[in-house]
């Protein structure tokens, strides 16, 4: 009998034409509803995309109650850009039981759309009284529902009595009320069945209505009422127009199956005409046939109405992309186009997710050059048709498909892999493991994946990390025109290979920083005057710069009387390895050395903006700026949090605060304030100071050295 829990509205933006009138639907804008708290920061509950209509809903019904009590948000986002909103942007989900008006732009022009009241209901003209809807949370309009009027107090709801004031909704779900109560009064609608016994819910509180015009929108989730689905409705409807010289039209079976494949756009929108119903549903009416058809083709039973469900909900609508998508998001959204009545469902949650494995498997073991089944299919061990066949490429992928486990659990299953009696074995294990991770810095690509393993030889797939140039034009020649990639930039071949190039050897180096760092260090051409330490790492081919704690006991030096110089040497370079970028360290590192940067404090030192034109300056770019930047302002923090912790002045004052913008200056003397500010201008924030130290020499000290550090605004537990 409960009122579905939901949150339902319209985004709009002002219409140009009609600066006073109502708004235009924003289509395909992302809306996020979150919910705050004093004891927590903003939580995102969910997160959907507006209709062609402006629409949204979202459905908490399923949510914990105490989730979503107290004071919801609403975000709207154009891609990756928040949107400035106005309107019903705050609520609660306990009262504001109505569809909200989310504006992005003055708040005076937030009127929704017109939504046409039955000319039946008022044929005098313009709406007055009380009066509204009563839907189901599909959107089906609910008839024969008998409504009746009551009002709060301090007692709590009661009915008007004496005369009784209700009505009945009609054939489209609206009412109206033929007599007022005495007003003002804070009114509201109860729903009840055909029989005017049972309730079934009620409408949000109108509080102080005193006359005039007054609106009620009620949706019920009570099972009893829910109609066909969305699916079937559609169905039905769209057979109507392809078979009209049917005796019946069954919303799936023999009625649409085939009829919607391969459709262009101008069938699409002759069909959402001629059904009318929105394009986009028809649209994922006739992918979800499409995709099932392509499916059952490969051994895969997914009906086309689960696969609807899933669209309807947001879900990709590739074909790939959807068997890829996180398989927990799958059955969380089956599950709820269930529940918002847009499928019956024919499948369950661990039913779908067995069919989605097995479609998983079967795309990514197809015949095609950008599949693993295709790059595990290079070698011999894994794969031969000749002689006594071989085939551990088909239980590999049916093992990898839908995995959420660690790297490490998902190569113990595959260890453990055994077909008639045999197990997989370690030889094969490991040239599995070699041709994922050659298909992951390869683009996914079997033929590139093929010229860059022959290469290769036995080496260890690390080696690429530290391939030069030379090298990886070599292996890009050997890959056929026709089988490049698509998408490479440029008008020639030679340009799609030096694009190739850079990719791989880029994709090598983020798979492999460690690496790709002692390839650099150790080709001395590439390091300024003063930073080679090659000699000094190839003497210890296990040390990693990136993260070694360096003393003199964490490296062998290549002899006793250079030990000092040679860990000052690897501590001086060390420093720019840890700030310097993953791609093109080495000209980053050219660069700091020139400008005289010798760490993290030095690159933060100056501020953003100063550093930002000087590398510009040297010949860098902004963006490897900003990397560089981000880098060294992350290790000041922690460098100066770990200093603050131990300092016995700085933990005994408990100083929280840190300068947001970062100068040469010392603070001045610190007052007892909320707008401390440093000399420069730029807000200080002090979170969290016992007040014996304050004006005290051990503070004003902290307050320096902080100050030194530069960093961004830290918070205390």
């Amino acid at each position: 009998m409960a009122n579905c829990r939901r949150v339902v509205g319209v985004v709009v933006q002002e219409n140009p034409a009609s600066p006073t009138g109502p708004g235009l639907p924003m289509a395909r804008v992302r809306v996020r509803l979150l919910t705050t708290g004093l004891s927590r920061g903003a939580v995102v509950l969910d997160e959907r995309t507006t209709d062609p209509a402006g629409r949204f809903s979202f459905d908490l019904s399923a949510l914990d109650t105490s989730t979503v009590s107290g004071v919801l948000e609403i975000e709207v986002y154009d891609g990756a850009l928040r949107l400035e909103v106005h309107g019903d942007v705050r609520l609660h989900a306990d009262r504001d039981n109505r569809d909200l008006i989310v504006c992005a732009m003055r708040p005076e022009n937030c009127l929704p759309p017109s939504e046409v009241v039955p000319a039946e209901l008022f044929p005098g003209g313009a709406p007055t009284g009380l009066y509204g809807f009563v839907r189901h949370v599909d959107g089906t309009a609910l008839s024969g529902l008998w409504v009746r009027l009551a009002y709060f107090s301090l007692a709590g709801v009661q009915e008007f009595s004496a005369p009784t004031i209700q009505a009945t909704t009609g054939s489209t779900g609206w009412f109206k009320f033929t007599s007022s109560p005495s007003l003002p009064a804070d009114v509201l609608v109860k729903i009840y069945d055909s029989t005017n016994t049972t309730l079934l819910g009620q409408s949000a509180v109108r509080y102080q209505f005193n006359g005039g015009a007054h609106r009620f929108e009620v949706y019920l989730c009570n099972e009893t009422l829910r109609g066909p689905s969305e699916f079937e409705r559609i169905s039905t409807d769209l057979s109507k127009v392809l078979h009209p010289s049917a005796s019946s039209h069954p919303h799936y079976v023999g009625g649409l199956d085939g009829t919607l494949l391969n459709l262009t756009m101008e069938k699409l929108v002759w069909l959402s005409a001629r059904a009318d119903w929105p394009l986009q549903q028809v649209a994922d009416r006739a992918r979800a046939e499409s995709m099932h058809n392509v499916l059952e083709s490969e051994g895969v039973s997914i009906p086309a109405e689960d696969l609807y469900g899933l669209l309807r909900e947001d879900c990709p609508k590739v074909l790939h992309k959807l068997l890829t998508h996180l398989p927990s998001a799958l059955v969380s959204a089956h599950a709820r186009a269930i529940r918002l009545n847009v499928i019956d469902g024919t499948m369950t949650g661990a039913a779908l997710t067995a069919e989605l494995k097995s479609a998983q498997a079967a795309w990514m073991n197809r015949d095609a050059p950008d599949t693993l089944g295709a790059i595990l299919r290079l070698s011999d061990i894994l794969y031969n048709p000749v002689g006594t066949p071989v085939d551990w490429v088909t239980p590999i992928c049916e093992e990898i498909a839908g995995f959420t486990g660690s790297d490490e659990t998902l190569w113990t299953n595959i260890a453990a892999i055994e077909v008639s009696s045999t197990t997989i074995g370690a030889p094969a294990v490991a040239m599995a493991k070699r041709l994922v991770q050659l298909g992951t810095i390869c683009l996914g690509s079997a033929p590139v994946v093929a010229a860059i393993h022959t290469t290769l030889g036995t080496a260890a797939v690390s080696t690429l990390a530290s391939w030069p140039a030379a090298t990886w034009t070599t292996a890009v020649a050997l890959i056929a025109t026709g089988d490049l990639p698509d998408g490479l930039e440029g008008a020639t071949s030679a340009d799609w290979r030096a694009h190739l190039c850079r990719l791989l050897a880029e994709n090598a180096a983020m798979a492999f920083p460690s690496a790709a760092v002692r390839g650099l260090l150790t080709t001395t051409s590439a390091m300024p005057s003063g930073y080679d330490v090659k000699d000094v790492l190839d003497a210890n081919p296990t040390l990693d710069l990136r993260v070694a704690a360096l003393t003199s006991a964490a490296f062998e030096p290549t002899s006793t009387e250079t030990a000092d110089a040679e860990l000052a040497t690897l501590r001086k370079v060390q420093r720019l390895v840890r700030v310097a970028p993953t791609i093109n360290a080495g000209s980053a590192i050219q660069r700091l050395a020139n400008l005289s940067v010798t760490s993290g404090q030095d690159v933060v030192r100056g501020g953003r903006a100063r550093f930002i034109q000087r590398y510009i300056d040297d010949g860098g770019s902004e963006a490897e700026a900003e990397q560089i930047f981000a880098k060294a302002r992350s290790q000041a923090s922690a460098a100066a949090s770990l200093f603050v912790a131990a300092h016995p002045a700085l933990g005994q004052a408990r100083l929280g605060f840190i300068a947001q913008t970062d100068a040469d200056s010392r603070l001045r003397h610190p007052r007892v304030r909320d707008d401390l500010h440093h000399p420069l201008g730029h807000p200080l924030r002090l979170v969290s100071v016992h007040p014996r130290t304050l004006g005290v020499s051990s503070g004003s000290v902290a307050l320096d050295v902080c100050a030194d550090a530069a960093l961004e605004p830290q918070r205390w537990p």
